[in-house]
């Protein structure tokens, strides 16, 4: 509707023995459709709502210098046939359906706060880049629970919400030594083909319906490739 949804830090200031630190936690903002981003942004959702704050000085991953980095939003899906966003949380382990007209959160998949129960060997501690399915999503997973040696895959799970269930559902793992410990990204092309970024490792991989492989790019050594997206190049037909 020509609004814009991003997500934006939640600075608070948490006690610790008696002394204040500051905590950076991430909420979901939107501006409307010609909205002034300096009066007119509106808080849809804040993860201080939704998790307990379990994070502490001596765990924190200094990515903020001014503060703790709590929670680490990297990644960010909205789906606009019901008006959800699709949230995903780096160091809580999680991603979480929010209800954009309420901001209430309907389930949190994974992480210490998960509402949806998941099988055993079924579950993830690190994602990205989650992407709504029918009936679930699929997210890029840097890496599984107790894993050795870690590698990166992409999974689909299924929602059960009114049972409180998860179900894996696909498991893409191209290669065992595969890891990308950054990013990552699978994104959905026509055909049911499926374009794949490994993050740290550079490399694009597009795989057909039945997951094999239709091609692979790799760029030189130290470049990382984050989010994709399928796009329509001007004046050229559609890609077969």
């Amino acid at each position: 509707d020509g609004s814009y949804g991003f997500f934006m830090i939640d600075v608070r200031e948490v006690e610790f023995d008696g002394e204040a630190v500051t905590v950076v936690g991430d909420a979901i903002g939107e501006i409307p459709a010609g909205g002034d981003p300096e009066t007119d942004v509106r808080t849809v959702w804040s993860a201080w709502d939704a998790f307990t704050m379990r994070a502490t000085p001596e765990g924190d991953s200094h990515f903020y210098p001014f503060g703790i980095d709590w929670t680490h939003c990297n990644g960010l899906a909205y789906e606009p046939e019901v008006g959800k966003y699709l949230v995903s949380m780096y160091e809580l382990g999680s991603i979480t359906q929010v209800d954009a007209a309420t901001g209430a959160t309907d389930w949190i998949l994974g992480g210490e706060d998960g509402t949806l129960a998941i099988p055993e060997g079924e579950g993830f501690i690190v994602a990205h880049s989650p992407e709504p399915v029918a009936g679930g999503l699929r997210l890029f997973n840097n890496r599984a629970p107790e894993e050795t040696p870690p590698h990166s895959r992409v999974l689909e799970y299924q929602v059960d919400e009114a049972a409180g269930s998860a179900s894996l559902v696909e498991s893409i793992a191209l290669n065992s030594e595969y890891f990308s410990f950054i990013l990552g990204d699978s994104n959905a092309l026509p055909d049911e083909h499926l374009l794949v970024s490994w993050g740290s490792l550079g490399m694009l991989t597009e795989l057909n319906a039945e997951r094999d492989v239709v091609w692979q790019g790799e760029l030189p050594l130290g470049q990382v490739v984050g989010l994709t997206s399928d796009v329509q190049v001007p004046g050229q037909p559609p890609a077969p």
